[in-house]
């Protein structure tokens, strides 16, 4: 009869914690900080959310969880630049970066229950990292520079560069991210908006040794002379459903 009423009153209590998988889709906007923050591009994000959460013993409206989980993003870098005096006269620089990331988030997320009886609807902010794993790297240059000789029957004098190869051997194959998260849920729907910011240099150290565009016709090479380094930051809006 004891270990009856033992088996009943564990049975009787509210789990201690809860386990949500949550499969997302969206838009990545990344940035590079060249002579200001340039917009880099927008593609696409995909992954799936693992959250656990501790559920209070009693009514509460607000409480913690932890996020991991993992997602991929194929994101880069393009800059096209030119300065066009005529339409034969021009210089023309363009830079075009490849990566791709296998993702790992860990994150701390504040839920916040703002109507006490509509338990359906809830609002979260999250702060924490993500860990980006390097899976691939590549980065494309061309740059045409046009000399105007004093001379006006003189030909003008063009330079040409150009180079492109898997850089991953220069790459960062870890970096983290901080990440600052706003959003909410409505029954399974999820929708959030992320910020993220490199904590590291980015820059792909000791190709500047090797690739055949000079530091200063490269779109990629200058900001690294100018800052010392190469940071990054990318914004998501992501939509996701719970299963789980």
């Amino acid at each position: 009869m004891k270990k009856l009423l033992i088996i009943l009153y564990l049975f009787s209590l509210p789990a201690v914690a809860q386990i949500s998988v949550t499969p997302f889709a969206g838009i990545n906007s990344t940035r590079a900080l060249y002579y200001y923050w340039e917009k880099g591009g927008n593609y696409g994000v995909y992954g799936v959310e693992v959250e656990g959460r501790l559920r209070p013993r009693k009514f509460s409206s607000i409480h913690v969880s932890f996020v991991t989980g993992a997602s991929y993003l194929a994101n880069g870098y393009f800059r096209d630049s030119g300065l066009a005096f005529s339409t034969l006269i021009y210089d023309t620089h363009t830079s075009e970066l490849r990566t791709n990331y296998f993702q790992i988030p860990a994150e701390l997320k504040l839920n916040w229950q703002p109507f006490p009886l509509v338990e359906d609807w809830k609002i979260f902010f999250g702060a924490g990292i993500s860990n980006d794993f390097l899976l691939k790297s590549s980065l494309e240059e061309k740059a045409i520079e046009v000399n105007i000789s004093s001379d006006l029957f003189a030909p003008p004098q063009t330079t040409s560069y150009e180079d492109g190869r898997n850089i991953a051997e220069f790459s960062r194959k870890y970096s983290v991210f901080s990440r600052f998260e706003l959003g909410a849920k409505y029954k399974r729907i999820h929708f959030a908006y992320r910020f993220c910011f490199s904590l590291q240099d980015m820059h792909h150290a000791g190709l500047e040794n090797v690739w055949q565009v000079p530091s200063g016709s490269s779109n990629y090479m200058t900001p690294m002379e100018l800052n010392g380094k190469r940071n990054e930051k990318y914004s998501e809006f992501v939509l996701g459903f719970r299963v789980k």
